[in-house]
């Protein structure tokens, strides 16, 4: 037997980042079966309450009260088969099998149930047969009692969870779990570690093997396990290609029988979880365990033991490392041999160099027009894009022999031998020869080199030397060993000063070591994408992945059909079908699926994505299947793999599925007993309702509307007639499609004439959430955080943003920022201006930029796509179709490293903030959720976009510019002015006041429509409010014009005429009492229809004739008077005050008011100023102050022994400082009291009370008492 104890390894355990478990000095120690199978402890309750969890509970039945035999039970909140519980086991165990009950006297108890495990709580594992098939486990037929399932193939695990499947009544669950403690020694190896047995001395020579250890690892790829011997060949290897196991075993070949067997087992097995391989040998029988998965093969070889005996000494493998292509070896030889015999081994990622180089004779000189130019024969081996040539020049002639083996360049070493004789001319690669016979006069010359030529080429320097690998270096039957290689020539010249024979000069050679760097493993192209490197550069091949960039991460279809319409299709493109490709995760790792899209017609708003499957034709159920015995059943596959599937529908606003029933004496759902028919979603529930009707009804459509053909049952098929039938409708559900499977059994027995039909529709799905996720930031300093950005092979982030920003007013606004704090790791995407987006970012070796300028505004308050992917090859910026990028250096290059987290909205110290919306944020391919949080409830955000513009806060037709954080109104064209346009803009006039406006020359030269508008206010009634007129004279010697002016009654008369009739109203009120009244005059429809509005009176409306004699055309309006005109007398000018005055976009009053006034624009009389004309201007109610959280404060939670001497200090310091306050409020009142004693003196007047207010000293008595009488004083007149 051979077994696998640490001591005696022999392995090489190549292998990035994996831990392999090797324990004991049998395989037995290491998954030795638990004799007794104790329970671990749930029922006595040496598992503690808080290592029980669940998805969900009620109060009084919490996860912890789900241990065997206790007085209740857990039981989730929602009766669904996404419910768990779990627990933490406290360490490994080796799980053995596991117990279930109900909840006592309360007949609920599951029936069904799956078991996952996990060793770190977080990725979880399905307990699977050997087909990797979901095991479910049978439950419970009662609520007490106990039932014990044990594992055919027990696993190793920390944590443990019951997922139930099918349950009676509610989900309730006592449980306990079987095993024993699992220990094992862990060793680390990081991709250069070996440990190794040499069997030398104790060979192994068995027919019986077994291997087994446990491993885990992130990486797709390394050796396991490695042992080899050497009479044979046999071997024995383990190791990890694209995530599944390669076993190769060979117990010896002949050339007859080759021995050689591959087994290939598992998938998916670089997900840095533990998984148990377990490999058995008995004579030629093989199998291969990898967790639950088996594999069973028989070894092709004609030997029944494996013979491992050790390696063999006297095979020296030294290696020498080309690094650059200036590198060489030079090799010294007696000259004037007839014969070149080179041979080694050679392994490089460069498509070309120079492997061999030496000359085949002294230099000869040629003239080329002034110059002598050496010429010289020599022999070049080299590689020409992977392919082996050989040049040889002899007296003149050259000659250049390929091999027909190519893709040398592929990383992996290769034999390559060359024989040059006088006869002979042969070049060998793998064993394969390429041979020519030739007549050479052939001598060499002492100096030979490998790798660039030396120096000594004359002709074609061009070719670089070889980077690269050699070893197994032998020149006509000599091998070279680094005993023989000197660093200079001093230290091999000879007697007479010359190099002597068989000296061996190094010139920039890493002896005795390959040291090659495989930038293709693991494969740093994503999604399949091919990776193909030289010596220091590697480069991504992504056809036909679906993908492109510099490593296959961005992928090339549109996110989902309502992404293709809103970023891909044209403006003006119609297409009510299309059929797509489409990534519903972009650059995550689900693949491309083919889905319909219908936008249907250029007025309807649709966004349809359809998806097919194999079975959309109607199918027909013979008879024959019949409940109990026989039951039809058939799985629904689809075009789509489930995962991306389900994904398309939890991404959409609504799904729906048509599916339909047709029977003949048939039943269906059969409410409220047994059901005869159903159908199965993603919940893998079987479903109790039909299209059409409403989950838990047991109902058909027919059963809602009562509409059955038995109006006492549910579902017309259910009536059993003997006619044909049919229920049929949508499913509405999401959360339970797709249809996976239809299930039918009333089909009576076999020849009855039974029979049924059903179809199962397309899915249909509307919409994509990932553009509903959107949220608005109106602070400057508000931020969502969510967790760092990861970029371990690639990484990307996408989002869309909206705004108004203003950088004039604001500066820059960063839009996205993480950083790594200890390290200067960094990304930021920052809106630098209106037309430039940079992204910079940090991987340790400073700051570095990429900036996008677009020929247009970001600011423009439309949505903008950005794209930043980084990688090893270069970090990408992407805004709409503009694309900038830096390429990285593949040396240096690390993964960047971010501590904080994502910070979205602003930097992480909430400066330089954005103000705008942001949607769709994805990083790498996962939808980051904001809107959840802006639901919540933050500072400075809420959900979806709602800018201040959105409740119209500018008034009278003034237009909103939406900055998110606020708003600014332009009243351009309307006559108000004011923060939100609602400032009249008018002027008193006297009765002389005239005010006139030249409209330019280059302004208005005819209108067919106009709006004019006036609001007055006046007690006399006389005045033209406005009129215009035309600068040409028509045929008839009149000019067009329109007057609004107030009439003797005090309405307003309206008056025109454009060439072909005065047209006249008279408004039947009288507007001259003093109040604000506004006249409007439309016309429209090219000069047919006028309306005239007064205040809120009804308007009057006319509609002239269409007629080709009409002229409708104002032509060439060129003045306009307002007040009087230059004929009307001085006194009866219109008085009173007016405002709102507008022509179409002219407004008169406005420009008159200006800072600089406009010159088009004079008056006459009394002067003019401006005058709100009696009304006051709206103003809102100052918005809610928003006050930003506390970000630098924190609280310290405080030891618990140190409470009582907290709360006495802190008692302590308020006493003393309530004493020191106390103490300078004495001190300032003392002080107080001495200033004012000090002013008044210490001498004190008798003087009376009254005296400051007195005349005389007589009024001061009286007045200071009251005491005395109220005398007056005698006064003596002189007559």
């Amino acid at each position: 037997m051979f077994m696998i104890p640490f001591i005696q390894l022999f392995s090489c355990f190549i292998f990035l980042n994996a831990i392999i478990i090797i324990n004991g000095l049998t395989t037995a120690d290491i998954y030795s079966p638990c004799k007794r199978q104790p329970a671990l402890g749930f029922e006595i309750g040496t598992i503690p309450d808080t290592a029980f969890s669940a998805s969900s509970f009620v109060e009084g039945r919490e996860p912890f009260r789900a241990r065997l035999n206790d007085r209740f039970a857990w039981r989730p909140a929602f009766m669904e088969s996404d419910q768990y519980l779990s627990i933490n086991l406290g360490a490994r165990y080796y799980v053995t099998g596991v117990a279930t009950q109900g909840r006592r006297a309360a007949r609920e108890y599951v029936t069904r149930y799956n078991i996952m495990y996990s060793d770190n709580g977080h990725n979880w594992f399905q307990y699977t047969n050997e087909d990797k098939i979901i095991v479910n486990f049978v439950g419970n037929r009662n609520d007490n009692g106990i039932v014990r399932n044990n594992f055919s193939d027990p696993f190793i695990a920390r944590y443990i969870r019951f997922n139930p499947r099918q349950w009676n009544n509610f989900i309730s669950m006592r449980v306990e779990v079987y095993g024993c403690p699992f220990t094992a020694s862990s060793f680390t190896f990081d991709g250069q570690t070996i440990a190794y047995y040499d069997a030398t001395f104790i060979p192994l020579h068995n027919q019986q093997d077994e291997l087994r250890l446990r491993f885990k690892t992130n990486y797709p790829t390394g050796v396991l396990f490695y042992a080899k011997g050497t009479q044979n060949n046999d071997y024995l290897t383990v190791e990890l290609r694209d995530g599944s196991i390669f076993v190769g075993l060979d117990l010896g070949s002949t050339p007859e029988r080759p021995g050689a067997t591959v087994i290939q087992a598992g998938s998916v097995l670089d997900d840095y979880q533990w998984h148990d391989l377990a490999i058995t040998r008995y004579w030629k029988n093989i199998s291969v365990k990898i967790d639950q998965t088996v594999i069973y093969e028989e070894s092709q070889s004609a030997f029944n033991s494996l013979d491992l005996d050790g390696r063999d000494d006297s095979l020296n493998m030294h290696s020498y490392t080309f690094k650059t292509f200036n590198a060489y070896l030079e090799i010294f030889r007696k000259p004037g041999a007839s014969s070149i015999d080179v041979s080694f081994q050679m392994r490089t990622f460069e498509p070309n160099g120079i492997l061999f180089y030496t000359n085949l004779s002294e230099p000869r000189y040629y003239m080329v027009g002034i110059n002598d130019v050496p010429d010289q024969d020599f022999l070049r081996l080299f590689l020409d894009e992977g392919q082996l040539a050989c040049t040889v020049q002899i007296n003149g002639n050259k000659r250049t022999v390929r091999h027909r083996r190519i893709n040398l360049h592929d990383g992996q070493w290769h034999e390559i031998s060359l024989l040059l004789t006088q006869f002979r001319f042969n070049i060998t690669v793998d064993y394969e020869p390429e041979f020519s016979n030739t007549q050479n006069n052939l001598s060499t010359t002492d100096l030979f080199t490998f790798s660039s030529n030396g120096g000594q080429i004359y002709r074609e320097t061009s070719m670089n030397g070889f980077v690269g690998c050699l070893r197994q270096v032998i020149m006509s039957g000599i091998q070279i060993l680094p005993r023989d290689i000197a660093t200079n020539l001093t230290a091999v010249r000879a007697n007479d000063n010359r190099p002597r024979t068989g000296a061996v000069i190094n010139h920039g050679v890493l002896i005795d070591a390959c040291e090659m760097f495989d930038r293709c493993t693991p494969n740093p192209c994503r999604h399949g994408g091919m990776c193909h490197q030289t010596w220091t550069r590697f480069h991504c091949d992504c056809s036909g992945t679906g993908y492109s960039g510099a490593v296959c991460h961005v992928s090339d279809m549109p996110l989902s059909c309502l992404d293709y319409k809103l970023n891909r299709m044209k403006v003006d493109e119609i297409i009510p079908e299309r059929r797509t490709m489409i990534d519903i995760d972009g650059s995550g790792p689900l693949a491309p699926f083919p889905v319909i899209c219908r936008y249907g017609s250029k007025t309807e708003s649709l966004n349809l994505t359809e998806i097919g499957h194999y079975h959309e034709l109607e199918s027909y159920v013979p008879s024959g299947y019949q409940l109990p015995n026989l039951l039809y059943s058939q799985a629904i596959n689809y075009l789509v793999p489930l995962l991306q599937l389900f994904s398309l529908i939890d991404r959409s606003y609504v799904c729906k599925q048509y599916i339909e029933y047709t029977c003949f004496n048939s039943r269906l759902l059969n409410y409220p007993n047994s059901p005869f028919g159903w159908w199965v979603g993603r919940t893998n529930q079987t479903m109790d309702y039909w299209g059409g009707s409403e989950i838990g009804t047991g109902k058909c459509s027919c059963g809602l509307d009562m509409t059955c053909a038995n109006p006492n049952l549910f579902c017309n098929c259910d009536s059993q007639f003997t006619t044909e039938l049919k229920d049929a409708g949508y499913l509405t559900r999401k959360e339970y499609l797709p249809v996976l499977r239809v299930e039918f059994g009333d089909t009576g027995p076999v020849g009855s004439p039974q029979y049924a039909r059903y179809q199962v529709g397309r899915l249909n799905c509307e919409g994509d959430l990932l553009y509903d996720n959107t949220v608005t930031f109106r602070k400057a300093d508000a931020i969502i955080t969510v967790p760092p950005f990861e970029a371990k092979i690639a990484g990307d982030m996408r989002f869309q943003f909206k705004t108004g920003f203003n950088s004039a007013t604001f500066g820059s606004a960063i839009l996205v920022q993480n950083v790594g704090y200890d390290n200067g790791d960094l990304i930021e995407i920052r809106l630098q201006s209106p037309r430039e987006i940079a992204f910079r970012y940090s991987v340790g070796r400073g700051t570095n930029i990429v900036t996008i300028r677009a020929p247009y505004d970001f600011n423009d308050n439309d949505w903008h796509t950005v794209h930043i992917e980084i990688n090893r090859q270069e970090a990408r910026l992407t805004v709409d179709d503009l694309s900038a990028a830096n390429p990285e250096d593949q040396t240096t290059f690390r993964h960047i490293q971010l501590t904080s987290n994502l910070t979205i909205g602003a930097s992480v110290t909430n400066r330089n903030g954005f103000v705008g919306c942001i949607r769709a944020f994805q990083v790498n391919g996962q939808l980051i959720d904001l809107k959840s949080q802006a639901l919540r409830g933050m500072y400075g955000i809420s959900p979806d976009c709602t800018g201040k513009c959105q409740s119209n806060p500018c008034l009278n037709g003034g237009r909103c510019n939406e900055r998110w954080s606020t708003y600014d109104c332009d009243c351009t064209f309307t006559p108000f002015r004011g923060p939100i346009c609602s400032t009249e803009i008018g002027t008193r006039l006297e009765a002389n006041t005239m005010i006139k406006y030249i409209f330019p020359t280059q302004g208005v030269t005819a209108t067919e429509e106009e709006t004019i508008r006036v609001m007055f206010t006046t007690y006399k009634k006389q005045g033209i409010l406005m009129q215009l007129k035309s600068d040409r004279i028509d045929e008839k010697g009149l000019i067009d014009y329109f007057t609004l002016e107030l009439n003797n009654n005090g309405g307003v008369r309206v008056k025109f005429n454009y060439g072909f009739d005065t047209f006249e109203y008279n408004v039947p009120y009288d507007l001259t009492n003093g109040q604000n009244h506004e006249i409007i005059v439309t016309r429209r429809n090219q000069g047919k229809l006028i309306v005239i509005s007064v205040d809120n009176y009804e308007p009057y409306i006319d509609v002239f004739p269409q007629t080709q004699q009409i002229d409708m055309q104002f032509d060439s309006p060129r003045f306009m008077y307002i007040g009087r005109n230059e004929t009307t007398p001085p006194e009866e000018g219109f008085t009173g005050c007016i405002s709102r005055l507008q022509f179409n976009r002219i407004f008169p009053l406005k420009y008159a008011f200006l800072e600089e006034r406009d010159p088009s624009i004079t008056w006459t009389g009394s002067s003019i100023r401006e005058w709100p004309c009696g009304t006051e201007p709206v103003k809102y109610l100052p918005e809610p102050v928003e006050i930003p959280p506390d970000r630098g404060f924190s609280i310290l939670a405080l030891p618990r022994p140190m409470y009582k001497q907290y709360v006495y200090e802190r008692n302590l310091a308020l006493i003393l400082g309530s004493m020191g306050f106390l103490f300078i409020f004495l001190l300032v009142g003392i002080g107080i009291c001495y200033q004012k004693s000090n002013k008044s003196g210490h001498y004190k007047t008798k003087e009376d009370k009254g005296a400051d207010q007195a005349i005389d000293a007589d009024a001061a008595i009286i007045r200071g008492d009251s005491r005395h009488p109220d005398l007056t004083e005698a006064k003596e007149w002189i007559l």
